[in-house]
């Protein structure tokens, strides 16, 4: 059985990418020995379950200027890759693909650079787009989320096609029923995200501010922690909507909000390929989103299973919402469409693009 590895950041964090590879890496070990590296931190989060035969290394490389990570790095994972005969390397987003891009010249493993975001999105951050310039020039293959992306490293990047592939996220299929029932009675609207600037809570604040005052029988229930959770939450309470726009920390099992939400928003800057609005399209709840460069639009149909906004504009995603809140029939009509489309999210069908991947390059 070959070896495989994910590189990851660090697994103590949990946030899109982790529960991307935490699927992926247990569904690889029916046809791959499959290892994880943290490059920081020393256990995983408890939220991250792994299949008993993964292993687990961690680097805890110092902090500090990702120049000084990489060359931390480099010794300690040639002698992983050499010890556990890795033919394949992933390196998950664009820091751990910069950390990791020496690694490609310097031993015998195919190494993958996987960028969990839109290359065009940040383009005005010069040292991000650098970092993902130089990890693509250094990996053997680049592997992003969406058409878009893959288009834009093409132009931007000049990226040989050969070298390119773009792979969906998918819904998890133990999400996936075709017999749920909305619950078309419900009264809360749900978020979920590390609480970080890309994920636009401090845009979602705004459109609350507008709505809630308006509906007072609603909640705005919202998932998750980070850097930016004390700011958002002074930012409530500035506003006067604490009892309706409610800040529920971490949540370990989304399942359970799901099946009782009432309407999905993601006010997200940007995205990749956003794993939250595949689990509310699973559980047919009616999502609503800025019209991003990469992401929503190639997960929703705008009024056909979802909400499309143009990027930015809280007022009309203010408008939006509310005629959602107040037009039950029209909520359930987009819970209706909601697997409209969702085959390419199948996770078999993504599932074994991966391996024909990892044999392509074996």
């Amino acid at each position: 059985m070959r070896s495989i590895c994910f590189i990851l950041y660090d697994l103590t964090i949990v946030g899109g990418v982790e529960k991307v590879v935490e699927g992926l890496a247990n569904q690889l070990t029916d046809t791959y020995k499959v290892y994880l590296v943290s490059l920081h931190g020393d256990q995983a989060n408890p939220s991250l379950h792994f299949d008993p035969s993964i292993e687990v290394k961690f680097l805890n490389l110092p902090t500090g200027r990702l120049r000084t990570q990489m060359t931390s790095a480099i010794r300690p994972l040639r002698k992983f890759f050499r010890k556990n005969h890795i033919k394949v390397a992933f390196s998950e987003a664009t820091f751990c693909g910069f950390i990791t891009a020496p690694l490609r010249f310097l031993s015998r493993t195919k190494v993958v650079f996987c960028d969990h975001g839109a290359l065009a999105n940040q383009l005005d951050d010069a040292d991000i787009t650098k970092m993902r310039k130089l990890a693509t020039k250094c990996s053997n293959k680049v592997v992003v989320l969406t058409k878009r992306s893959e288009d834009d490293y093409k132009k931007i990047f000049n990226t040989k096609a050969k070298k390119l592939t773009y792979i969906y996220n998918w819904v998890d299929e133990s999400l996936i029923d075709e017999n749920r029932t909305y619950p078309v009675d419900s009264t809360t609207i749900v978020t979920a995200g590390r609480f970080t600037k890309e994920k636009g809570f401090d845009m979602m604040v705004q459109a609350a501010s507008l709505v809630l005052p308006k509906h007072p029988d609603w909640h705005w229930d919202v998932y998750g922690e980070g850097p930016m959770l004390q700011e958002i939450s002074e930012m409530v309470e500035k506003n006067g909507i604490g009892q309706q726009l409610r800040l529920k920390g971490f949540c370990s099992d989304m399942r359970a909000v799901y099946q009782n939400a009432a309407m999905y928003v993601l006010p997200s800057y940007r995205e990749g390929v956003p794993l939250v609005l595949l689990e509310a399209k699973a559980y047919k709840i009616p999502c609503v989103s800025f019209d991003i460069v990469s992401g929503p639009r190639e997960i929703l149909e705008d009024g056909v299973n979802g909400i499309l906004v143009k990027p930015y504009e809280i007022e009309e995603m203010a408008t939006r919402i509310s005629v959602l809140m107040d037009h039950p029939e029209m909520r359930q009509n987009l819970s209706d469409h909601a697997y409209t489309n969702l085959e390419q999210f199948r996770q078999s069908t993504i599932k074994q693009q991966w391996v024909d991947l990892i044999e392509e390059l074996s």
